[in-house]
């Protein structure tokens, strides 16, 4: 026969007041440690501005917002400030529609397009067309699509959470060892300060070529593969289709470093000449830029303290373009 007498229920109702106790103490404690790790966390990267996780999906949810859509892989999301380059061009609405790695590919393009406003007066697209970009590697658009297909909630939560989200991120094993003082921290720093208008100002420091040897390999046929002539005849027809809509076409080959160009020229397959032609052919203005006047913090990229010149000087040369 169970014993319900008043003091086994007292000792019943005390247990389990101290087990809710040292739960409660518990899941405080780990919360705090949690905290306290993710304040203290080592970290290569110092990041400001909108939050990396509400930055991406911030892009992917413009509709009809520009005048002028900026669009390309990770070397026009570092070059190209919209802000710099309303000084050159006031009274358009200029967004940078960059994602990293992306390739000349009808989905993201479509998608550029749809950042356009229905209502401006000269609708314009401005396309950073890389080598890489024109490789079957590219056009798979690891870094474009995932968010772009998000669901509509996760899409949702990644906008007006993001900086929740990202203090919380999981540790990796190097910031944890670092974090707690076992590991020695790496040298030098980046900093990415990410723009409400799409641009992701970047700097390393100290400077280094590091991107030439990565794009040694970038174009071999089991990486990223060499540029596909596919692939630019479908970018030519969307270029053909969007000069019949009465959008304007200007592209450029975005800057990176002297070295990065000849050895792109070299092992991509890319004969820019050829292309330029062909894109002409197509309708669009092709933009010459000096690929030696800039500086980049890797060799492939422009770092923040040249992006802006570089971006006033494109805008020059579209309004050049515009003009004639």
């Amino acid at each position: 026969m169970n014993d319900t007498g008043p003091t086994t229920r007292t000792l019943r109702t005390g247990l389990k007041a101290l087990v809710k106790e040292r739960a409660l103490i518990a899941l405080l404690l780990s919360a705090g440690i949690i905290i306290a790790l993710g304040m203290a966390r080592y970290d290569w990267v110092e990041r400001v501005g909108v939050a990396p996780e509400a930055f991406w999906t911030m892009k992917v949810g413009w509709r009809g917002e520009a005048d002028i859509v900026v669009a390309g892989d990770s070397r026009v999301l570092c070059a190209v400030s919209p802000a710099a380059m309303a000084e050159v061009l006031p009274g358009r609405r200029i967004l940078n529609y960059a994602f990293l790695g992306t390739g000349c590919e009808p989905t993201y393009l479509s998608a550029a397009r749809s950042v356009l406003s229905p209502d401006s007066d000269r609708p314009t697209i401005v396309l950073g067309v890389s080598p890489r970009s024109l490789t079957k590697g590219a056009t798979r658009q690891k870094w474009f699509a995932p968010v772009y297909d998000q669901h509509v909630l996760k899409r949702w939560l990644s906008r007006h959470t993001g900086g929740v989200m990202y203090f919380f991120r999981a540790m990796t094993y190097a910031e944890l060892l670092t974090t707690l003082g076992a590991a020695e921290p790496k040298a030098g720093r980046c900093f990415q300060d990410f723009h409400p208008d799409g641009w992701e100002a970047t700097i390393i420091e100290p400077a280094h070529r590091g991107a030439l040897e990565e794009y040694r390999t970038k174009f071999d046929p089991d990486q990223e593969g060499p540029v596909d002539p596919d692939i630019i005849d479908g970018f030519l027809e969307i270029v053909r289709r969007w000069r019949a809509d009465g959008i304007a076409v200007y592209a450029f080959r975005p800057p990176s470093c002297l070295e990065m160009v000849a050895m792109e020229d070299a092992i991509s397959g890319f004969d820019e000449a050829s292309f330029v032609r062909q894109f002409e052919a197509a309708g669009g203005v092709w933009l010459d830029v000096d690929q030696g006047a800039y500086s980049s913090y890797d060799g492939s990229h422009l770092d923040l303290n040249s992006a802006p010149q570089f971006s006033k000087d494109l805008a020059h040369l579209i309004k050049k373009g515009t003009e004639h």
